[in-house]
């Protein structure tokens, strides 16, 4: 089915989830090789290596703030999927990772 819709996205790089020098789990076993960045600029270079690995156009990545302004607003920590028109949410996802459904946004946007 062709798609009938036009969206610009974007990727809002937050808080790392599972920094090495911070917070793990209980027998996790996703090896983290991500320390907490504690700069702008060591943000900005995960964000950038993260677009570069999954074939995101850089101009579609972007980083919170380090206070993490973007993450609480919009509660996206772990991940979470948005739909915004008109400056309104109109699309909420669950909390991932169960919740991050990409299918479940392309059925919203194609009603």
């Amino acid at each position: 089915m062709k798609k009938k819709y036009s969206i610009d996205l974007l990727t809002v790089y937050i808080r790392e989830a599972h920094p090495k020098d911070k917070w793990r789990w209980s027998g996790d076993s996703v090896s983290c090789s991500i320390r907490d960045p504690r700069t702008t600029d060591e943000r900005l270079q995960i964000a950038r290596q993260f677009a570069e690995e999954y074939s995101i156009n850089p101009d579609e990545i972007v980083i919170d703030t380090l206070n993490n302004n973007m993450e609480k607003l919009y509660k996206g920590w772990p991940e979470r999927l948005y739909v915004i028109h008109n400056s309104k949410i109109v699309y909420a996802g669950a909390p991932g990772p169960f919740g991050y459904i990409p299918e479940e946004v392309d059925r919203f946007l194609q009603k």
